[in-house]
């Protein structure tokens, strides 16, 4: 798999690139009716949950802890704490972040598209001190071909990054990910024990093991 002269995912990160408009009323207004559809909200002091496959095995994320707040509103006014809302059959529409007084809430929105995730990151300052900013686009394909793409393209339009998932029997068997500005694509090889995933490696180093 060579990301860079794969036609899909060049195809993808062009389509993104146009989703790039400079009217942040679009995102504005989208965000407002995604927030108005969630049935149920969960809070956590990090980026707990993702539709991304391995996202935080992948990033060495920490998933955090579960915090409980009476309401949305309550959680927000904490520095740095995540907010999650979910659909009545627990998709995750939406993820807030609430960074230092004044520094703006990080929304990221989650279309699902048949097979694809559309999602999008803006930052929303609530007291108009700044404009609000779009941050990212990005898109996660079906699975093809035992292939699935993620996609994600920065708010400059240049910037870029693609991580692909070879699937086998059902299970991720590899990814291979780039960046603009790395020096080539990175493997990673998974790892199983009863269906378990147990370890990623780069080579023959542990990049993460469970």
């Amino acid at each position: 798999m060579d990301i860079l002269k794969n036609k899909d995912i060049l195809d993808t990160k062009r389509y993104l690139q146009d989703k790039m408009n400079p009217d942040t009323c679009l995102y504005e207004n989208e965000i407002k009716e995604i927030k108005h559809s969630v049935k149920n909200w969960k809070f956590a002091t990090d980026e707990m949950y993702s539709p991304i496959p391995f996202f935080h095995e992948l990033n060495k994320f920490k998933k955090g802890k579960i915090l409980k707040f009476s309401s949305v509103d309550e959680a927000l006014k904490k520095e740095n704490t995540f907010t999650f809302g979910f659909s009545c059959n627990e998709k995750l529409l939406m993820t807030q972040k609430s960074n230092a007084i004044k520094a703006g809430i990080d929304h990221k929105i989650y279309n699902y598209k048949n097979n694809t995730i559309e999602y999008f990151l803006m930052r929303i300052y609530m007291d108009k001190a700044f404009k609000n900013k779009l941050i990212s686009a990005g898109t996660l394909s079906g699975i093809e071909n035992n292939l699935q793409f993620d996609i994600n393209v920065q708010n400059n339009g240049q910037n870029w990054s693609a991580t692909v998932y070879e699937y086998m029997n059902n299970m991720i068997n590899k990814v291979y990910r780039y960046s603009k500005g790395w020096n080539g694509q990175t493997e990673y090889k998974f790892e199983y024990e009863n269906e378990i995933l147990k370890k990623i490696k780069i080579g023959n180093i542990d990049w993460w093991k469970k």
